[in-house]
């Protein structure tokens, strides 16, 4: 019974989602940049949709809806599209949808499609003895994945309007995008504020564990560890760079998006092989 009603909820939000950057691409053709009612409507409908259905699932698995890849991509898209919410409020321009929103429809579509494991509960029992630490420990990193998500979307619209823009030719990209210095601080802002979470993930996934018998063997036995180490250090050294100016403009968009396509790479390479410890994230 669960398992119908959460299938039937994940393709509504799916839905909404698809309608809310439909919205999005409209407005883009229409060259409106300026956020209004028929893209502001449904991407807070499509989000409080989504949070409603992230609790029913708490609820059911007793745990924080991140059980298992479907879940975290699950958390994933939802913090993207509170973050993009803030950005826009901020910015006050819907160009950044186009390229945000898609990682919300995919994302979400895949949890619909593939579903979740059928001993979820089980496997949240079994994080649940971890404490309190490891479940913030497993949003936070989610969390980052989110934001480096938002710099990736935000180095590809750079280099695309870069590119035309050296053109010397002003076409469709130059007359709806943001100006390259906005979207520069969009990128950068999001590398930190993911750095900041996985950071905080990953001590507090030290410290959950320092209390867990045997937690610093297995530990150090876990790819994910490792993997997360590495990825912490490749966005903190395009941040440096990027802040020292060595790599404003071009050349940090590019660090975030080819940093991204590592992220993902790495993820999925690492849940489908390691599962160790975490069977979450």
């Amino acid at each position: 019974m669960w398992g119908e009603i959460l299938t039937s909820l994940d393709g509504a939000v799916v839905l909404l989602y698809g309608i809310t950057w439909l919205g999005y691409a409209r407005s883009f053709g229409l060259g409106r940049q300026a956020p209004t009612k028929s893209t502001i409507v449904p991407l807070l409908t499509a989000l409080i949709a989504h949070t409603a259905v992230l609790i029913v699932r708490g609820i059911h698995l007793g745990h924080t809806p991140t059980i298992g890849m479907h879940g975290a991509l699950g958390f994933v898209a939802w913090s993207m599209a509170l973050c993009y919410v803030f950005l826009q409020t901020h910015l006050r321009t819907s160009a950044f949808g186009i390229f945000i929103l898609p990682f919300a429809v995919v994302f979400t579509a895949i949890v619909w499609l593939v579903g979740g494991p059928t001993d979820s509960t089980d496997l949240a029992a079994k994080m649940s003895e971890r404490g309190a630490l490891f479940a913030l420990h497993m949003a936070g990193a989610l969390f980052s994945y989110s934001c480096f998500a938002i710099a990736f979307a935000g180095g590809l619209m750079y280099v695309l309007l870069d590119r035309e823009l050296h053109s010397k030719k002003i076409g469709a990209l130059t007359r709806r995008m943001p100006p390259l210095a906005k979207i520069d601080k969009v990128v950068t802002h999001s590398v930190g504020l993911g750095l900041i979470m996985l950071g905080l993930g990953m001590v507090l996934g030290v410290i959950g564990l320092a209390g867990q018998p045997e937690g610093w063997e297995s530990w150090e036995d876990n790819a994910k560890v490792f993997t997360a180490l590495l990825i912490w250090m490749a966005y903190a050294f395009i941040l440096f760079m990027m802040i020292r100016g060595d790599w404003r403009g071009r050349r940090g968009a590019l660090g975030a998006v080819v940093c991204f396509l590592m992220v993902f790479a790495l993820y999925f390479v690492v849940n489908l092989m390691f599962a160790n410890l975490h069977g979450a994230v």
